[in-house]
């Protein structure tokens, strides 16, 4: 079995470096040379091999996280983000080298349906988004419908609107939950990254940045907004922030009662800036979301739909 964990420690190694760039799976014939030697069957040898992969990957994950996470302030926004995006990449490394779209990602947690799009913008991450001072600058990078596109429903009978102004590839799952809680009652906008790699460093327009037109004129005619992003916080967990104070706590409230860890945000992640884009509607105060991947991966987060849901249809 030392042998084996030896073994596996390098070939983890070299894998990930070649899912890094897109290469296909390293096919080495020490295994082979293994099991001829031992003279065990192939199956039992397969076994053995993918017991001892899988604790050496969970080591290095931990080990990876535990980096990661003493050099990000918890409170910081851009710096929970970036915790998470690392995460999402290690566990794509690290499991599969195929899980390189939203697609196949979402394969790996059954339970979970996602209808965001494919990543199928052809280019990469030319510009970082912490350098623009608005959408105005981001969009003469980049190109609508090729590395992003906008997904907007109107309901004129509605006056609230749930957004996702980091879905698709910049904050995972993020656009199938904001959709999923506007359902068939309300308006609901996404913008969403297309990028084959890089959409959180290159599309993460800060939220109290984010002025793209078309949502601004929809949020001006809204009472409630309510705006789903992720973190990168550990656990299933909410973190609520925004400026509209009774709502926050109409929703926190019921999520409790559906059984899901519910807390205020902290600094950075409060939403408390009026420029805040859940903060832009008629009466100047909203209600954002932070969730952690792991809620957002999880079955679970149905609990959050229908709590949010229900919360939202009382007040409309």
């Amino acid at each position: 079995m030392g042998f084996l964990k030896a073994m596996f420690s390098d070939r983890v190694g070299r894998i990930s470096a070649d899912a890094a760039v897109g290469l296909p799976p390293r096919r080495g014939g020490r295994e082979l040379c293994h099991a001829q030697k031992t003279k065990r069957p192939p199956g039992r040898l397969l076994g053995e091999v993918r017991n001892t992969a899988g604790a050496v990957v969970k080591e290095i994950s931990a080990e990876a996280a535990s980096t990661v996470g003493g050099r990000l302030g918890a409170g910081d926004e851009e710096g929970s983000s970036k915790n998470e995006q690392h995460m999402e990449l290690r566990w794509c490394h690290y499991s599969r080298p195929e899980a390189r779209s939203s697609i196949a990602y979402s394969r790996m947690t059954p339970p979970v349906f996602s209808t965001e799009p494919p990543r199928t913008g052809t280019g990469m991450a030319t510009r970082l988004a912490k350098d623009f001072g608005s959408f105005a600058d981001l969009s003469a990078v980049y190109e609508v419908d090729k590395d992003y596109r906008i997904v907007l429903e109107h309901r004129p009978a509605s006056m609230t609107a749930v957004i996702a102004p980091h879905g698709g590839g910049i904050e995972a799952y993020t656009s199938d939950i904001a959709r999923q809680i506007a359902g068939q009652d309300f308006s609901y906008y996404l913008f969403e990254g297309l990028l084959k790699a890089g959409n959180f460093a290159a599309l993460h327009l800060s939220s109290h940045r984010f002025d793209e037109a078309s949502c601004l004129e929809l949020l001006s005619g809204c009472d409630h907004v309510v705006a789903i992003h992720g973190c990168g916080h550990e656990g299933e967990r909410v973190l609520l922030g925004g400026r509209d104070a009774e709502l926050r706590r109409a929703i926190g409230d019921s999520l409790r009662e559906a059984g899901l860890v519910c807390e205020d945000a902290p600094d950075g992640l409060d939403a408390m800036d009026a420029n805040n884009i859940c903060n832009r509607g008629r009466t100047g105060a909203g209600v954002q979301f932070e969730l952690t991947l792991a809620l957002r991966r999880s079955p679970r987060r149905e609990l959050l739909i229908r709590a949010v849901r229900s919360v939202l249809q009382r007040a409309s």
